[in-house]
């Protein structure tokens, strides 16, 4: 565990994960509790992406939240590679960004976006970061507490580079 350089009153905090530095949400029941207790988040699908993805890949996660796999999944396909998050809710896009920028990486593209099958809006729970909660464990759709986010097509071409998800 990193000295927290973070308020010490608020939910996230600074842990040295497996990949690298992370900012995680202390009230996340799993991703961020999974982070705090043991430096990393689902390995064994990290285990898996290195059974598949190779340097100079072009891959995306979908559905990114803070950027656990993101961070692995681009040191894994390195300078000559690149990755595309898309993670659709508020504050787990901003802890995602942060992550990839504490830890340098350079080969990531980060959105604040869904992915479907087509173009155009959905909505994503706007949940409150200082209550516990599954901040990964929700669907796209209305309802309550609710706000409109965008949503992109899964095969488009960022920044010059062909992605079929």
């Amino acid at each position: 565990m990193l000295p927290n350089l973070l308020p010490t009153d608020d939910f996230n905090k600074l842990v040295a994960a497996r990949y690298g530095v992370l900012c995680a949400n202390t009230n996340d029941t799993v991703v961020g509790l999974s982070v705090l207790q043991y430096g990393e988040y689902f390995e064994s699908e990290v285990e898996l992406f290195r059974q598949i993805v190779r340097p100079g890949m072009v891959v995306a996660d979908v559905g990114a939240n803070i950027g656990t796999h993101t961070l692995a999944l681009a040191r894994q396909v390195g300078p000559s590679g690149w990755v595309y998050a898309f993670e659709p809710q508020r504050i787990a896009f901003q802890s995602l960004c942060a992550n990839m920028a504490l830890n340098s990486i350079a080969n990531a593209d980060c959105e604040q976006a869904a992915v479907g099958q087509t173009n155009g809006s959905s909505y994503v729970l706007d949940l409150d970061p200082r209550v516990s909660n599954n901040f990964g464990g929700f669907g796209l759709g209305d309802g309550a507490g609710a706000e409109e986010g965008g949503k992109k097509k899964g095969s488009q071409v960022f920044h010059g580079r062909h992605l079929t998800v």
